[in-house]
This record gives C-alpha cells, sequence and structure tokens, in this order.
C-alpha cells in the first residue's frame, strides 16, 4: 500500500512509512523502490537519472536496476562474474543524457558500458583506481576521476577522459594546485560535475581543485580552474568552515561527500556522519552571502545535480530503498533554515 506521511515540509529526518512514500522536504517525494526480481537491494553505491527514469547500483547483488519515476523497477542488468555484463564489485556508475551508462568495476578492472536498455556494449581497460565516474559537457566526455599514483603521498588528482565509445581522449596531470601536503588514498576523492567543469574536494580536510573542460568535437582541451578556485571555492569552503556551530563541528566526524556551486558566492556541501554503520547520516552546509547554514543529520542522500534539480534517495535500516527527484531549490530552502 502507498501511504503519505501527514507532515508535509517536514525535516528529512522523520521516519519513511515502509511500503508507501513520503514527502521528506518541501517539494521533494521519495518513492519506495518495489518489484525488486529476485533479492532485495543490497548496498547502493550510486543513484542518478536515467532517461526518463532512474538507476541504482546495487553492489551487493552485482546489478543496475533501472527504475521508473514512481519506484517500479523495469529492468534488472547483470550478475556476479567476469564475463560480459557480469560484475564483482560495481563502485560506480553514471548516465549521460542520450543513455549511455559507464559502471566501474575495480574488480574486473574496467569500466563497463551499457546502451540505454541496459545491454552491454563494452569493457573498458583502465590501470588506476577511480574514485567515481562523470559525464561533462552535455554528455560529450566520460570523465574517471582518480589518483595518478594512489600509493604516492606526492600523488595529484586526475582525469581519465573519454568520448561515449569507450576511445580514450587524453589522460590529464589535473589540479596542479591540489594541496601536496594532503596524503590520501583514491577513496578519498569526492568528485561533482557542473557543466564542463569537474570539481573534486578532499573527504576529511580542505583540499580543493577544479578542472574545466572545453570540448569542440573532435578535440578536446583543459586547464585548471584557479580562478573560480581563489576567487568563489576556496574562499567559499573557508567560510563555511569557520562558520560551522562548534557543537556540530566534530573533528574527523563528518567527511566530505561532495560540492556544488550554487552562484558567485554560494555553495552546498554534503558530508556523511563516518561514526555510523550502514544506514548512514547525512548533512548539508550551506553558503548563502555572509550566512552558513548547517541542516539537522538526515538519512536522505543528494547524489547529483544536472539542470538545478537533483537526484536524492535512502535507504532505511530495513534495507528499502526510496528515490525521487527534485529542484535543487528545495533542498536549499530546508537547509536555509537550519542551524547558523
Amino acid at each position: 500500500s502507498k501511504e503519505r506521511a501527514n507532515s508535509a515540509g517536514a525535516s528529512p529526518e522523520g521516519a519513511v512509512p515502509s511500503g508507501g512514500t513520503a514527502e521528506n522536504i518541501d517539494g521533494i517525494t521519495l518513492h519506495l523502490v518495489s518489484g525488486v526480481p529476485l533479492a532485495p537491494v543490497g548496498i547502493i553505491n550510486a543513484v542518478g537519472r536515467h532517461l526518463d527514469r532512474y538507476f541504482i547500483l546495487d553492489q551487493s547483488n552485482k546489478r543496475i536496476l533501472f527504475v521508473d519515476n514512481e519506484g517500479n523497477v523495469k529492468t534488472a542488468r547483470g550478475r556476479s562474474g567476469r564475463g560480459p555484463g557480469e560484475y564483482q564489485l560495481p563502485l560506480s556508475a553514471a548516465s549521460s543524457k542520450n543513455g549511455t551508462v559507464a559502471i566501474w568495476d575495480p574488480g574486473n578492472l574496467g569500466i563497463t558500458l551499457l546502451n540505454e536498455d541496459g545491454e552491454y556494449i563494452k569493457r573498458v581497460t583502465v590501470k588506476w583506481p577511480i574514485a567515481r565516474l562523470l559525464w561533462a559537457c552535455e554528455g560529450s566526455v566520460l570523465a574517471s576521476v582518480q589518483f595518478g599514483n594512489p600509493e604516492s603521498a606526492e600523488g595529484v588528482p586526475i582525469a581519465m577522459l573519454y568520448r561515449p565509445d569507450g576511445t580514450l581522449i587524453r589522460e590529464t596531470q589535473a589540479w596542479p594546485h591540489w594541496s601536496k601536503d594532503v596524503n590520501l588514498s583514491f577513496a578519498m576523492l569526492n568528485p561533482t560535475v557542473d557543466g564542463c567543469r569537474l570539481n573534486v574536494m578532499e573527504a576529511f580536510g580542505s583540499g580543493i581543485g577544479s578542472l574545466t573542460i572545453a570540448d569542440s568535437g573532435d578535440k578536446l582541451s583543459y586547464h585548471d580552474a584557479s580562478d573560480w578556485l581563489e576567487n568563489t571555492a576556496t574562499p567559499i569552503m573557508k567560510d563555511i568552515k569557520s562558520g560551522i556551530p562548534p557543537e556540530l563541528a566534530v573533528v574527523g566526524r563528518w567527511r566530505h561527500q561532495g560540492m556544488w556551486e550554487l552562484g558567485s558566492d554560494s555553495l552546498l556541501v554534503i558530508q556523511m556522519d563516518i561514526e555510523r554503520d550502514q544506514g548512514q547520516k547525512y548533512r548539508y552546509l550551506l553558503k548563502t552571502g555572509s550566512r552558513v547554514t548547517t541542516s539537522p543529520s538526515t538519512t536522505v542522500v543528494l547524489y547529483e545535480v544536472s539542470d538545478g534539480v537533483g537526484v536524492f534517495a535512502r535507504q532505511d535500516d530495513r534495507g528499502d530503498v526510496y528515490v525521487g527527484s527534485a529542484p535543487l531549490a528545495a533542498l536549499v530552502r530546508w537547509v536555509g533554515r537550519g542551524k547558523r
């Protein structure tokens, strides 16, 4: 049965009724994912839009689910194995605007490409661990963000850039302004994309970088977006760090998950509470002008933003999964009412 929470506009902290839908944030309705074949959804590693529906990357069951806007599973692709369309450890996925899906599977040392129907196209071999896959420049470029040398303290984030057919365009030794004193594993990078700009942030500190891609069809160039970093991102991140209420700024507890620029002096950051086990808690930090606000903790996760619309999901203690999308302004309004 489908039920609706009777507190429209309530904080996302509220419990979502099992077997129903609930309005957790103003304008954001999350739908229970139902009709899952063979086995319940396990660990979710990625959620996003796939044409007019959603995809959910299910690590536990080595598959990707394609779900309609009401939460009904329409297609499930993948199984455990090393052959075409099979996965060992699917960790990241992204769908382009034309429906090409890319899945990073370190267990098979490659990126698997699927067509819009979820059918296998090819596997692209990669040599270094990937933090996340992202489609940039309206889906014309697939970027895998990673460390060039994960074992080196001097390693900096790089991006491997591919065409939609998996052809490597180039390997960029990007982000020269990245903090050299930060010694991280590839898993500590949290990239997001804004048009043709790739942003990365270090999980526990102030490391931040940005790369802008210029795609002219047959030629691709890139440059470090140092002006954006120095004039916009870095000052905003410093304001956010200094503006968090002391009782909420627990050192080492909150890990950066991603950032999105909202304007010349606005930034949205999502963080995960690493002290919790399965059923993670999250919070959002918002810098607007001179004001920094911090949301209450929540189980609602923002996975991606495209054209001002966010894709949200949550997984409760029972393992039930909810998914939905809404204009990012709805989340911003909610966070903006948080604690300064």
